[in-house]
């Protein structure tokens, strides 16, 4: 009996150190940056409500940034980064601002395969990330520098506006059909 207990916590020792480098390997390593980004609002916003993807944006009097659900649920906003407008999706599960390869290529930013040293669960799989930072992100009349973002390795249609991005607002919140963004 005393043999075969023996046998088993070998086995279970053994697997312990086969799966804890496994599991590294697969962690999602979560850069928190709060209070790396800088906010500068306009003085005066625009009161003209704009529309990116079939939602609309108004920005209020009190510099607040109200986004409509658009018709397939998502909250999509329009940004500029380094200069170029991209299409974002307002993403709480996502933990980074994260850009396509299309996109990150279009601004500039093409990662060598070898700096791609993140992993990340997403909802189609694990897949790999390469860490880098944007010069500079606009949201109506918002505006950030040098924020840390994320190049994903994988087939992606849009960027995400993550939780890095999110919590380096004052905050955030849901009403009805409404986010609400407050710099």
């Amino acid at each position: 009996m005393l043999n075969w207990a023996l046998k088993l916590c070998g086995l279970v020792f053994l697997c312990v150190l086969i799966l804890i480098p496994l599991l590294q390997k697969l962690a999602v390593p979560v850069a928190h940056t709060r209070g790396s980004l800088s906010v500068r609002v306009a003085e005066k916003p625009d009161a003209v409500p704009s529309t990116t993807a079939q939602t609309t944006i108004n920005l209020t009097q009190s510099g607040e940034l109200k986004v409509k659900k658009s018709p397939d649920g998502h909250y999509w906003l329009e940004a500029i980064v380094n200069g170029h407008p991209l299409k974002f999706v307002v993403d709480t599960g996502a933990s980074t601002i994260t850009l396509n390869k299309p996109d990150a290529a279009m601004l500039g930013l093409v990662p060598a395969s070898d700096a791609f040293t993140g992993y990340s669960n997403t909802a189609n799989g694990v897949v790999r990330f390469a860490p880098i930072r944007l010069s500079s992100l606009s949201l109506a009349q918002m505006s950030w520098s040098d924020i840390p973002a994320t190049v994903i390795d994988a087939p992606m249609s849009t960027n995400l506006l993550g939780m890095s991005f999110l919590n380096n607002l004052k905050s955030f919140s849901f009403e009805s059909d409404t986010l609400i963004l407050r710099p």
